[in-house]
């Protein structure tokens, strides 16, 4: 289905937002990256219907070193009316000003982050749709505005089973040995994914399912 159709006037159209295909993969995902920080699941993991715009808008990101969005990502122009880049979060029913399921990147401005490393595990999360702009606009800008440190983030669209073993080894690569850097931990995760021993993998190592991803930020 179409999503230019999907953003109305201020609103997301929820209907439209609703048929965007399922991404089962990115609660494995959130999880295994819970598990390695020994993360509160009560507290710290939103997933399914409490992954929304209200509950994240009113979440205290100021103390947390790692934030992890794995879902879909919205160029600007990629439906109608959308004029900014945006991340797709779980719609309510009826879409209002503070919840329609999508946080753009102006309203990720106003989030009051302090993190070390927020992981984007969707598509696009790095580019922009006008040629003359920077990469680093859109979403990417908006996080450091924010407060984060850096980022991983993709600069096409990406598969979501790669994208979660990607996102998901770069974070353990970097959990284990920090000193490293994050940069590091990515360049692992890469080589990982190239040589997976699985059968079912063996399609990773082509450039397309891991040469999207990217650090950007300082203290890469």
């Amino acid at each position: 289905s179409s999503l230019r159709n999907a953003f109305r006037g201020q609103l997301g159209d929820i209907e439209e937002i609703n048929q965007l295909r399922p991404l089962p993969e990115t609660e494995k995902e959130i999880n295994e990256i819970a598990k390695i920080f020994n993360a509160n699941f009560n507290k710290d993991v939103l997933l399914g219907k409490n992954a929304n715009e209200k509950l994240i808008k009113e979440y205290d990101f100021s103390e947390k070193d790692i934030i992890v969005f794995a879902t879909h990502a919205l160029v600007s122009q990629s439906m109608k009316g959308l004029n900014e880049p945006a991340l797709v979060l779980t719609p309510p029913e009826i879409a209002t000003l503070e919840n329609d399921g999508l946080l753009t990147a102006s309203e990720i401005l106003q989030l009051n982050l302090n993190a070390e490393f927020v992981i984007l595990s969707a598509c696009n999360t790095a580019s922009s749709i006008e040629s003359n702009q920077s990469g680093l606009s859109g979403l990417v800008k908006s996080f450091i505005f924010a407060g984060a440190k850096t980022l991983l983030v993709s600069n096409w669209d990406v598969d979501s089973k790669s994208a979660a073993l990607l996102s998901t080894n770069t974070i353990k690569n970097y959990a284990n040995n920090p000193q490293q850097g994050k940069s590091f931990a990515l360049r692992q995760a890469m080589i990982q994914l190239i040589n997976s021993p699985k059968k079912s993998d063996r399609f990773y190592s082509h450039p397309f399912f891991w040469a999207p991803f990217m650090i950007v930020g300082e203290g890469s």
